[in-house]
C-alpha cells in the first residue's frame, strides 16, 4: 500500500426509481440496492400489467431483497395473479424467471427455500399453478417449472442443499432424473460458485456474461467433470 493511502472502500451501488422505465428489461447492478422498504413499490409495478416487460428485472429485485414480504409477492405472482388465465408471453418470460428468483430469496428467507424444496416434486405444481399460456402445454410449464425449481435450490446456497440435491439424486428414479439432469447440475455449479466466490459474487454475476465465464471454468473441474459425467450416463438409453 503506498504512503498515505488506505484501503479501497466499496462504493454504494446507486439506487434507480421503482418504475418500468428505469428498471428497464433485464438486469442491472441497481437492482442490488433495493432493500425491504422497496418491496411494495416493485409489488405495486407487477399489477400492473402494461408494464409487463419490466417484471423481470423487478422479480429479480424481490429476489435480492429476500425479505419475507418479497417471496410472497413472488410466489403469489406465480400461483394466484394469473389463476384460471391464458397469460400473453412477457408475463410468462417473467413467470418463468420467478423460480430463480425465489431461489435468491431463499438465501435469507426460510419459507422460500421451503417452497423450492417441495416444488422439485412435479405433483406439486398440479395445484400451484392455474394459469395457461399458448405456446406450451400444462406439462411442458411444469416441466419447465421443476427445471427452474431444481437450479434454484442450488441458487439458495443453503448448507443444506447440496445434502438434498444428492438426496434427490438417490431416491428418484432414472424416469425423473434423466428429463430433469441439466437442472441437477446446473444447481450444483451454483452452489460450488457460491462456495469458492462468494454469495456476493453469485449474486452480482448470476445474469451477467459473467455466468459463462464461470460456468465453462467449474466445467474444468473434478467434481464439474464427475457431474457431467454423470448426466452424460443419464442421456443412454436404460438398456445399455
Amino acid at each position: 500500500m503506498k504512503p498515505g493511502r488506505g484501503p479501497a472502500t466499496r462504493v454504494p451501488i446507486p439506487k434507480v426509481p421503482v418504475n418500468a422505465d428505469a428498471l428497464g428489461t433485464q438486469f442491472s447492478p441497481a437492482l442490488l440496492a433495493y432493500g425491504p422498504d422497496d418491496v411494495p413499490a416493485l409489488s405495486q409495478l407487477l399489477e400492473n400489467e402494461r408494464h409487463a416487460k419490466a417484471w423481470v428485472p423487478a422479480t429479480m429485485a424481490l429476489g435480492f431483497v429476500g425479505s419475507r414480504d418479497a417471496s410472497t409477492t413472488l410466489v403469489d405472482l406465480l400461483e394466484r395473479r394469473f389463476a384460471g388465465r391464458v397469460i400473453e408471453e412477457d408475463i410468462f418470460s417473467a413467470l418463468l424467471r420467478t423460480p430463480a428468483c425465489i431461489g435468491l430469496a431463499a438465501q435469507k428467507d426460510d419459507a422460500a427455500y421451503d417452497y423450492l424444496k417441495k416444488g422439485t416434486d412435479p405433483a406439486i405444481w398440479e395445484n400451484r399453478i392455474d394459469w395457461t399460456c399458448p405456446q406450451l402445454t400444462k406439462p411442458q410449464v411444469i416441466f419447465n417449472m421443476v427445471e427452474e425449481t431444481i437450479q434454484a435450490v442450488g441458487a439458495s446456497g443453503r448448507p443444506d442443499a447440496a445434502a438434498f440435491i444428492a438426496s434427490l439424486v438417490k431416491a428418484k428414479p432414472r424416469e425423473y432424473l434423466a428429463p430433469h439432469r441439466g437442472a441437477f447440475v446446473q444447481a450444483v455449479f451454483y452452489l460450488d460458485w457460491i462456495q469458492r466466490h462468494g454469495l456476493e459474487d453469485f449474486r452480482a454475476n448470476l445474469f451477467t456474461d459473467a455466468h459463462r465465464t464461470r460456468w465453462q471454468q467449474w466445467k474444468l473441474t473434478e467434481r464439474g467433470r464427475e457431474w457431467q459425467t454423470w448426466a452424460s450416463a443419464l442421456r443412454q438409453p436404460h438398456n445399455q
